[in-house]
């Protein structure tokens, strides 16, 4: 969660009843841009509660031809319950998370997944009520208690949530759930259960409130995170792990003030002058820096990934994404300029997930993964493999499992 976004929390704090539903907010940005799509884009389809998990792995039907170099786990985080006792949650970000685990193996593929045991899912259900605000979603004061303490309520800092419904992080030898709070929730990877909550910045003696869900990682697993401090004066802290430590101990923290500017640098100068774009970032005379920035593509792209273990920080020409609120898979070649697509009619796909294959020299040599939900009637939810290069499709895994939830983050872990 970045600064803008804590603001905009403070104001749903304020003014709760001016904040639409999540249900409402889903469907408008699932059936923005969509086609034919948008008559399968409402709230009884995407943001309905998912009822039942699938603890017990299930092997998934074969359509295509699997290559046999894949082998790994496919791991995948989403909102999927929405509602507990008679609280609702007012945003699709809220709702508190299923684990989606997809086990390739010598040419088959098991599925996966389970309700993350958060505290806040815990709680919740244990009360019946909602328990630990989310994202747009303020819980509130215990009813069983009596006026006095419903009133002190207001004036405590409440835990922030530890529902890791946004992305699942590889830190160390151990894998995360986390949304964008400080409190995440370790792993184990073969029961998808949550085995401890976990604050590494309190641990390591970091003064961060809360932190991005999208930490960079080095090929030697030394991790990079944006955090932010609120206080007189806020900040945000770059924090780096390193994992030969084992994440014990004090680890250092980089502060940059929010107003910074660069010193000995004249007004009207380019801070940067990247190769191959127009793009700029310009520092002027009040001290701000403009960015300017560069249309690759008329229509939009978001959740973007790139082959991130072998260009990570390095210069590259492929990117994949999603486009059309879900609707549609992109590879963009961003060189050029230019796009191919992915789509079939009444599927949900989730973010494109690049795994190379081994040995290649090309960049886009491997294959992307998405998980994809066909909500058309009589269908089943899919692992959707395409080839890196041609993106057409190889092969989709089929799972006999009513529905899963729209997963918004993940990562591939090679094995075997």
């Amino acid at each position: 969660m970045d600064f803008t976004n804590f603001c905009l929390l403070s104001v749903v704090v304020k003014e709760k009843k001016q904040m639409f539903s999540g249900t409402r907010y889903a469907s408008r940005f699932m059936s923005r841009g969509c086609g034919s799509m948008s008559k399968y884009s409402n709230k009884d389809l995407l943001t309905k509660s998912i009822l039942k998990d699938n603890s017990t792995p299930t092997q998934a039907n074969i359509e295509g031809n699997l290559p046999l170099w894949l082998s790994g786990e496919l791991l995948r985080t989403g909102p999927a319950v929405f509602e507990v006792g008679k609280d609702q949650m007012r945003h699709f970000f809220d709702g508190y998370a299923m684990l989606l685990r997809f086990t390739i193996k010598e040419g088959n593929v098991t599925y996966q997944s389970r309700f993350l045991n958060s505290d806040a899912y815990t709680k919740a259900f244990k009360q019946n009520r909602i328990v630990c605000s989310e994202f747009g979603t303020v819980s509130y004061p215990d009813p069983c208690k009596n006026i006095f303490h419903r009133f002190m309520s207001k004036f405590t800092v409440e835990e922030m949530s530890d529902n890791g419904n946004v992305n699942i992080l590889p830190i160390a030898d151990e894998l995360y759930a986390s949304s964008e709070t400080q409190n995440l929730c370790k792993l184990d990877l073969e029961t998808l259960k949550s085995t401890e909550k976990v604050n590494l910045y309190s641990r390591n003696n970091i003064a961060v409130h809360t932190q991005t869900a999208h930490p960079h990682i080095e090929a030697d697993g030394t991790v990079y995170n944006l955090g932010t401090a609120f206080s007189g004066r806020s900040c945000y802290k770059i924090v780096q792990f390193d994992p030969s430590n084992g994440f014990e101990g004090k680890h250092p923290s980089h502060t940059m003030q929010l107003h910074s500017t660069t010193v000995g640098t004249e007004p009207d100068t380019d801070l940067v002058l990247p190769t191959g774009t127009s793009c700029r970032a310009v520092l002027k005379s009040d001290g701000c820096v403009h960015c300017y920035s560069e249309v690759l593509l008329d229509t939009g792209i978001e959740l973007p990934r790139i082959n991130y273990k072998e260009y990570n920080g390095k210069p590259y020409r492929y990117a994949y994404g999603i486009s059309k609120g879900f609707g549609e898979l992109l590879k963009l070649d961003v060189e050029d300029r230019t796009a191919v697509s992915w789509s079939e009619e009444g599927c949900f796909t989730a973010e494109p997930v690049f795994v190379p294959k081994p040995g290649a020299n090309d960049e886009d040599d491997g294959v992307v993964l998405s998980t994809v939900l066909d909500v058309r009637e009589g269908k089943l939810p899919y692992l959707l493999i395409l080839d890196g290069k041609t993106f057409k499709e190889i092969c989709r895994a089929v799972v006999p499992a009513e529905k899963w939830c729209l997963s918004l983050h993940g990562l591939f872990v090679s094995k075997f």
